[in-house]
């Protein structure tokens, strides 16, 4: 666990610069790299439960990083994506 926390605070502190955390890059190249999907398949790739995913995208989205726009195939279901302003992030 020690080395697992020690890891995590270490990547955190390689995109401290950039003002986020190991979860929030993650998931933002991840979405960038995959295109859009589900706040459960995104929880599902990361290894993450889809309260905390939903936390992580509140966070991208109030900063503009990425947007929610529904399903056209599911309308009970958010597909997530990344904004121009997240993709210069990745880069």
């Amino acid at each position: 666990m020690a080395t697992a926390r020690a890891i995590r605070q270490a990547y955190d502190l390689q995109f401290a610069d950039l003002d986020l955390n190991l979860s929030e890059a993650s998931l933002l190249a991840f979405v960038e790299e995959s295109g859009s999907l589900t706040q459960t398949k995104l929880a599902e790739r990361l290894g993450l439960g889809r309260a905390a995913t939903g936390s992580v995208i509140d966070a991208l989205e109030s900063r503009g990083f990425v947007r929610r726009h529904p399903d056209p195939d599911d309308r009970r279901v958010w597909l997530v994506d990344v904004t121009a302003s997240g993709k210069e992030m990745v880069e």
